[in-house]
């Protein structure tokens, strides 16, 4: 059942990987229709993109994991940094177009990029930061990835949470009901009971307008 519902994930964002990555204003032009949709439904995804990028540029980090890192616009910001960047996507053409974007961008830059679930696949290493931005909205089971990601990241984890109760919510719901991509969406109790569960208590759950912005501070 959880590797049907990743398929149809990983699906579709296949075919949506050109239109997702334009939201950012770097690859081809937006419609009228979709400049304003940006402005009214997507100000969430550039405040979470800014905040990621303060608590990144830190010396104390040098080494990123990057899950469901798309088309690799946030990828490409840690390469500007000077980290060491791994990415990982069910989405074989979003990696292409990260591929695309951050070579020919930073051609020396230090980043490896895999095709995969992040869940079955173990690394050798750990990361000095995780970055999870807007895949727990297709986790069923977020609590088994928040335990995963505390085993592999040493200093932070950074991720959002897409609000139960919000204006856009059915709308998100229906859209993705009819593209046949399952989607979820927390409270921001739920959010902290996992948190508490797994003992990662040292957190800041902020509050992001349609979502929640997560930063996990770990004590290793």
């Amino acid at each position: 059942m959880e590797k049907e519902k990743n398929n149809k994930v990983g699906s579709f964002f296949e075919s949506y990987a050109g239109s997702f990555d334009s939201i950012y204003g770097h690859r081809g032009k937006r419609s009228f229709v979709g400049r304003i949709n940006d402005r009214l439904f997507r100000k969430a995804m550039y405040s979470r993109f800014e905040n990621t990028m303060r608590n990144i540029n830190n010396n104390n980090i040098n080494s990123i994991l990057d899950v469901g890192c798309g088309s690799g616009r946030y990828c490409l910001e840690y390469l500007k940094f000077g980290k060491c960047v791994l990415g990982i996507d069910l989405a074989d053409e979003m990696l292409k177009i990260a591929s695309d974007v951050c070579k020919n961008k930073i051609p020396n830059g230090e980043i490896e990029l895999i095709q995969g679930d992040y869940l079955n696949y173990e690394f050798d290493n750990k990361f000095d930061a995780t970055v999870l931005m807007g895949l727990f909205d297709y986790i069923s089971n977020p609590k088994v990835l928040l335990g995963k990601l505390k085993r592999d990241t040493n200093n932070i984890i950074l991720g959002s949470f897409p609000k139960l109760w919000n204006i856009w919510t059915l709308q998100r719901m229906i859209r993705y009901r009819i593209r046949k991509c399952p989607i979820y969406f927390y409270t921001k109790k739920q959010i902290e009971n996992m948190l508490n569960d797994l003992e990662m208590n040292n957190y800041e759950l902020t509050d992001n307008g349609r979502e929640f912005y997560l930063k996990i501070i770990l004590n290793h």
